[in-house]
């Protein structure tokens, strides 16, 4: 990126990203295998008993297979294999060399077919849609505040479209990470355009994050049985949230964004996820802030639109101005 005054900052965004990652030196499997125990002891200390890895490759699913026959794993285990194999979620062109066949996919479906749990099983596959709201790359049908920008469509409608029916057919769930309305309007034309070729139901297909949709949407997600899986600590409000996300948003869209009861006044499926590596595993911080929409030392008073948060609140009995800690202690009536 490049600052006001023309320099570049050393910031790399998005796909920018891989112009720096290509140059890391790959770690080697023992280094990898060491990292996964690692991490998988901080999830279980943490009270996790399962897990769902969203960005997976077949060689991310041989190390879970190694710690499974060491007897080291901790956590069982579903997979998202990355839409195009052998790439990633998306191209880093936003378009398609040439179009997905059966034949590109069909070690996943070699893994589905003999992973089929209960500790490990692959069951879906992931595609990412847009960028973030910070980084003005989420995908969205008006500018951001201030800015000529409305963010970046990471895929051409049509390929997503053929690509999503493509594995809609061979019956994997589709895991798409969409932030902006325009983008999460993108996933569930390409959710339709698939139940109508492929003449399917029932496959619960997945949004992932969903953090600004219109709200003209939301019936679309409860009528096509989307499930939305959103991250409650986007919604803490901390320094960036305040200062760069509500802000870049603007009055209109700011007051739903990363809102949860929306979607459970609609009647959509809503799941909560950690977003992990981004934040860490902890459920109960995540569950705190969708039901507080305060940082941890309790600002602001009130919360940060707190009509958006998660029907857990009224079942919690919070107050305005109570702090998280209080709040996650007191137990509920009837439990």
């Amino acid at each position: 990126m490049k600052g006001k005054n023309g320099e570049p900052t050393g910031e790399f965004k998005e796909a920018a990203l891989r112009l720096v990652q290509s140059k890391v030196p790959r770690d080697s499997d023992d280094v990898r295998y060491r990292t996964l125990i690692a991490h998988l002891d901080e999830a279980a200390r943490v009270g996790l008993t399962a897990g769902h890895d969203a960005m997976s490759y077949p060689s991310t699913v041989e190390l879970f297979q190694r710690a499974l026959s060491a007897n080291q794993l901790k956590l069982r285990m579903r997979f998202g294999m990355v839409m195009i194999p052998g790439v990633g979620a998306y191209s880093p062109k936003h378009h398609l060399e040439r179009p997905i066949t059966e034949a590109d996919v069909r070690p996943y479906v070699h893994l589905r077919d003999n992973l089929k749990g209960p500790v490990l099983k692959v069951t879906s596959i992931k595609g990412v849609l847009d960028g973030t709201v910070d980084a003005l790359t989420a995908s969205m049908d008006d500018p951001y505040v201030g800015t000529n920008i409305s963010g970046i469509p990471f895929w051409e409608s049509g390929e997503f479209n053929n690509t999503v029916a493509l594995y809609d057919r061979l019956g994997f769930q589709l895991m798409i990470h969409a932030i902006g309305d325009r983008a999460i309007s993108q996933s569930l034309d390409a959710f339709a355009y698939a139940a109508k070729v492929n003449g399917t139901t029932g496959r619960r297909h997945r949004i992932e994050h969903a953090e600004v949709p219109k709200l003209t949407d939301l019936r679309r997600m409860h009528d096509l049985g989307v499930i939305v899986v959103t991250t409650p600590m986007f919604a803490n409000p901390d320094e960036t949230v305040l200062t760069n996300f509500d802000p870049l948003l603007g009055p209109k869209r700011a007051p739903h964004a990363d809102s949860f009861k929306i979607f459970d006044d609609a009647g959509v499926v809503q799941a909560f996820s950690s977003d992990w590596d981004a934040f860490n595993f902890s459920p109960i911080e995540g569950i705190a802030v969708a039901v507080t929409r305060v940082t941890a030392d309790g600002k602001p008073v009130g919360g940060w639109y707190p009509m958006a948060a998660s029907r857990l609140r009224q079942l919690c009995g919070t107050i305005p101005g109570m702090v998280r800690t209080p709040l996650l202690t007191k137990p509920i009536a009837g439990h």
